[in-house]
């Protein structure tokens, strides 16, 4: 048999479709594709969350995989906007009148970084 840090290592190089495939094709495999921070690498690539394990991927790839490409730079552009209501102390215009620029700003921050995404790969 395999170590398992050697079988995880191995397994880190799937996807989170192939890793529930090998899990399949023997206990050691199964076993080795049930290791928490196997899952959160992918946790963190796709969601840009630090931990959840199998169980926590299994969550929001339920909830998100029609999204699943666009959700990471989503999230980092709304994470730049919480950032920026962080700089202002709070102090953005959040009004009725004001959110259709400030949703204007998002979907441009959000354009932005998935086109730099896609000059990337």
């Amino acid at each position: 048999t395999i170590p398992t840090e050697i079988c995880v290592r191995i397994l880190s190089y799937l996807s989170p479709r192939d890793l529930c495939t090998m899990s399949l094709v023997s206990t050691m495999y199964n076993n080795c594709q049930e290791d928490e921070n196997l899952w959160n690498a992918h946790l963190k690539k796709d969601f840009l969350i630090t931990s959840g394990g199998k169980s926590g991927y299994v969550k929001f790839y339920s909830t998100f995989y029609q999204y699943i490409e666009n959700y990471a730079p989503m999230k980092a552009a709304f994470n730049k906007i919480d950032e920026c209501v962080l700089k202002t102390k709070g102090k953005v215009d959040l009004s009725p009148g004001a959110l259709p620029s400030l949703l204007a700003n998002a979907m441009e921050n959000i354009i932005k970084i998935m086109g730099e995404q896609v000059n990337v790969t």
